[in-house]
């Protein structure tokens, strides 16, 4: 029988520890920030002029509304999965369709340091 090497324990030793440690990491939910619970989030408010954002963010997964853009133009969001973008935001996909020209565009709503904000054209 060959006894494990000193090399072998440290390695073991090592690999448990970052284990422990990165077991901290994960979330209890499938999406959501680290840093903003999901009813604070809900609660912060959509930045100023942004129909998109004010709608989406009082809306649940599925929902589906029409909102009036800047231009002046109506458009239908239809609200999406929510999750967390590569800079770390919480995000919730939607689509948006122009209901006269029935163009569809992908885009976010983020929530960033400035309040929930639309992110046109993913």
């Amino acid at each position: 029988m060959k006894l494990v090497g000193r090399n072998s324990v440290l390695k073991i030793a090592l690999f448990a520890a970052s284990a422990i440690a990165l077991a901290g990491c994960a979330t209890t939910e499938g999406t959501g920030s680290a840093t903003v619970p999901a009813q604070e989030a809900a609660a912060l408010p959509a930045a100023a002029g942004d129909p998109v954002a004010a709608y989406v963010t009082g809306a649940s997964r599925g929902a589906t509304g029409v909102v009036r853009m800047a231009s002046g133009k109506e458009a239908k969001v239809h609200v999406g999965v929510e999750y967390v973008s590569a800079a770390g935001d919480r995000c919730k996909r939607v689509i948006l369709t122009d209901t006269t020209l029935r163009k569809t565009q992908v885009s976010a709503v983020c929530l960033t340091d400035k309040g929930w904000n639309t992110v046109v054209g993913l």
